[in-house]
């Protein structure tokens, strides 16, 4: 075991940090293959002016859900909100699909506590305790790799209190379930226009991941 990742609060048993690598390969790789799809029936099912509305409804509540929610108010506390506000916040947060609450909040923290220094979860120069050269992998690390060849951050010293919180806590333990809720774009769709709207409706939770691209 190394003592200073662990007093950092760095997670090295193998079993974790596998489980943590498949999360994110699947939170990545599965609205991918829904937005894949989306443009492989393009042709068959072109987007309405009602998908286009679905689209941009859903998107704009998961950016809240996101920013608002996992960021701003789950992280850093800026500022305070009833029961019914927090649970919105973390279901349109976990539609976004980086992962559950207490671990996203987590890894941020840890990252504010050791910004572009070793231990920094996703910095452009760090992978781990090993200095980044290449400017391309400098690139590739922050934005993406990190996710595969990081080491996960331990929740319960960086994120007790998202863990103990009834909301917060309950939407982490079912984070997959409030991702497959993502898929009521598509109930929308059917409501509005029927089976070929649900369709068309069918790549909006999956362009959600566009915002993997900003770091």
């Amino acid at each position: 075991m190394n003592v200073e990742l662990t007093t950092a609060g760095i997670i090295t048993e193998r079993s974790e940090v596998t489980a943590n690598y498949v999360l994110n390969a699947l939170s990545i790789f599965v609205p991918l293959v829904g937005t894949l799809a989306g443009f492989v029936l393009w042709p068959f099912f072109a987007p309405t002016s009602t998908t286009i509305y679905i689209f941009f409804v859903f998107f704009f509540l998961t950016i809240i859900g996101l920013i608002v929610g996992l960021h701003r108010y789950f992280t850093h506390r800026s500022f305070e909100t009833g029961s019914l506000f927090r649970l919105l916040l973390g279901i349109c947060g976990s539609w976004a699909m980086q992962g559950p609450i207490d671990r996203w909040v987590a890894d941020h923290r840890r990252h504010h506590r050791y910004s572009d220094q070793p231990f920094d979860v996703h910095s452009p120069y760090w992978k781990n305790q090993e200095k980044i050269s290449s400017g391309f992998m400098r690139f590739a690390h922050a934005h993406l790799l990190w996710m595969f060849v990081g080491l996960p951050t331990d929740k319960a010293k960086y994120a007790k209190d998202t863990m103990s919180d009834p909301i917060s806590g309950e939407c982490s333990r079912r984070y997959w379930l409030l991702c497959a809720s993502s898929i009521l774009p598509v109930l929308v769709g059917f409501g509005l226009g029927g089976q070929d709207e649900a369709i068309r409706s069918f790549s909006g939770p999956a362009v959600f991941e566009c915002h993997f691209c900003i770091n």
